[in-house]
């Protein structure tokens, strides 16, 4: 499973929540999993990663959409940007295994998601700003371009400012990934 995704044959669905009272779990019984969680880009052939309930403690384990023992069904989210599927698993066939009895492995998987799903919006904002600045330049009311009226130079501003602020915020969160901060999953998710 790993190496088809690697080879992008395969793509992974991850949890809609990671951390807290919103994780669903799923019951193991064996080499199987069974019940029901939300997941973030879940499409058929995709691998799945939930969080089973192991006899002695919890881990992420790897289970393939196949449209039978584990079918996703889309759900309407609040954010249209985003695939939202509910996973149903009814004894579904685990292909691998990641152990987490402490749960560090669910947190370092939460905050890589955190920083993609930031990364995301970041660069979508900077593309909006950007969009919006150049139609202020184009656009003509009363026989002037409306980037001239004073009111409009300080809302783009604003939004430049809050974009950039946003950028800083990503930067920092690399950083300290990436240096292995134990910070980093705060930043993250800041």
């Amino acid at each position: 499973a790993l190496s088809q995704v690697m080879a992008g044959e395969a793509a992974f669905a991850v949890p809609v929540l990671l951390e807290g009272a919103g994780v669903a779990v799923l019951s193991e019984d064996g080499n199987t999993v069974s019940g029901t969680i939300d997941l973030l880009d879940c499409a058929a052939g995709s691998v799945a990663t939930v969080f089973a309930v192991v006899p002695v403690a919890g881990a992420w384990a790897l289970v393939r959409v196949d449209g039978a023992a584990a079918r996703a069904e889309a759900i309407e989210p609040w954010d249209r940007t985003r695939d939202i599927s509910r996973l149903e698993c009814s004894a579904a066939p685990i292909v691998a295994r990641i152990a987490d009895a402490d749960g560090r492995a669910g947190t370092l998987l939460g905050t890589y998601l955190a920083l993609a799903l930031a990364a995301d919006s970041v660069g979508g904002a900077d593309g909006i700003a950007r969009k919006t600045v150049e139609y202020l330049k184009e656009r003509v009311q009363f026989d002037r371009v409306v980037a001239s009226f004073q009111a409009l130079k300080h809302r783009a501003a604003d939004l430049i400012g809050h974009v950039t602020t946003q950028e800083a915020l990503l930067e920092q969160a690399v950083q300290c990934i990436d240096s292995g901060s134990p910070d980093a999953a705060m930043w993250a998710r800041m």
